[in-house]
């Protein structure tokens, strides 16, 4: 597996191969030469090469997908495009990447590949023995004033507190003349109703931690 240099007028890109035939991985590159980012590359492609773990969770990547080369302190973003897999984003950090999708970090010991939304969203379908919808869940807590204050199990996903509907006393006005309830601790719209929720789904901790993952990157309240 070697990462070519490749030129289409004044532009230019680095074209990696990927084992089992995935997609090509694209570079674009900053200027004439691209020597350095060239070699950046080999190197990406050497850790792929020697993790085939690595390679097939990037061929069957759906979102965007992080991987970090512990060792150099590399972080790379790559995204599908173009019946391809395009590296948008190339940086030196001192950190792990921390994030809701697919992360790949390559130590001196391995590779450690995580995905924290797969992960919970699966845990969540397998106790509940269906799929759950995350974005009708998230439709649910707009325009849901009317529901609040008859309900005694509430959440937000956004501080994951869980609270009864008459705790919540705020609200903002939405463009079609509903109201939308504010969490009583953290004071964001991410108010979840039992009553407003789709079909066999209950306001749990498992379904507030999964929502926080998913739409807040698994943020953390500061004065929980």
């Amino acid at each position: 597996m070697n990462a070519n240099l490749k030129k289409t007028g004044s532009s230019a890109s680095v074209v990696l191969d990927l084992p089992n035939q995935s997609p090509v991985l694209r570079f674009p590159l900053l200027d004439d030469t691209g020597a350095e980012l060239l070699a950046r590359a080999d190197v990406l492609a050497e850790y792929i090469k020697n993790h085939p773990d690595a390679a097939r969770a990037i061929e069957g990547m759906e979102q965007t997908v992080v991987i970090y080369l512990e060792p150099e302190q590399e972080e790379f973003h790559i995204q599908r495009a173009h019946g391809g897999l395009l590296i948008t984003d190339h940086f030196t950090s001192r950190s792990r990447p921390v994030g809701n999708g697919l992360i790949l970090c390559f130590t001196a010991d391995g590779c450690e590949i995580s995905n924290l939304l797969q992960d919970a969203k699966t845990s969540l379908e397998q106790s509940l023995g269906h799929s759950v919808d995350l974005d009708s869940i998230y439709a649910s807590a707009a325009g849901n004033a009317p529901h609040i204050h008859k309900d005694t199990n509430c959440g937000c996903f956004a501080c994951k507190r869980r609270f009864q509907g008459h705790e919540v006393v705020r609200f903002i006005p939405e463009s079609h003349g509903s109201k939308t309830a504010l969490c009583p601790y953290c004071e964001l719209d991410a108010v979840l109703s039992e009553k407003t929720l789709p079909a066999g789904l209950s306001c749990s901790d498992e379904l507030l931690a999964l929502m926080n993952v998913s739409y807040f990157n698994g943020w953390e309240s500061m004065d929980q």
